[in-house]
């Protein structure tokens, strides 16, 4: 049997009878639409950044003042052997006196204080100035993700 000759003005109609064109559909496969958050999300992600603010401000201005108290009691030299066991029997003897209240702020939970309080338990006051340092660096990481938590919560995109 012997093959037809290719006509392209046959196939040409044959594709315009038959062809199913179903254009582009808006939206498909982007991202989902975007949430619009409550008023209490934003005033709460808000709130959440005042707070740590806040506590940045109060470790920083702490920082200030254990500089300036090491500069003034010269402690930046290095403690001998007999400063370190003065100091240790010390603690012991405060450890003693307030065994109850230690006690108590364990049980409580993280003892705050004036200072504040910050991770592992230990309180900014009670830190050194380089521990302070490295606590403000991460309350710094907190507040930008805070902060960015806000942006996005308002629509401002961050």
């Amino acid at each position: 049997m012997p093959r037809a000759a290719y006509d392209p003005g046959k196939a040409h109609d044959y594709y315009e009878r038959t062809k199913h064109l179903k254009g582009r559909h808006k939206g498909a496969g982007d991202h989902p639409a975007p949430h619009h958050a409550s008023q209490a999300q934003v005033a709460s992600a808000q709130q959440k950044v005042a707070e740590i603010e806040a506590k940045l401000g109060r470790l920083r201005e702490l920082l200030r003042q254990k500089i300036a108290d090491e500069k003034k009691s010269g402690s930046n030299k290095p403690s001998t052997q007999a400063d370190k066991i003065k100091n240790r029997q010390a603690s012991k003897r405060y450890r003693d006196q307030h065994a109850q209240e230690i006690k108590n702020d364990r049980k409580a939970g993280s003892g705050t204080s004036k200072g504040g309080s910050t991770a592992g338990g230990k309180t900014a006051s009670s830190m050194s100035a380089s521990e302070l340092r490295t606590a403000i660096s991460h309350v710094v990481t907190q507040l930008k993700s805070a902060i960015q938590d806000a942006q996005r919560l308002r629509g401002g995109g961050g």
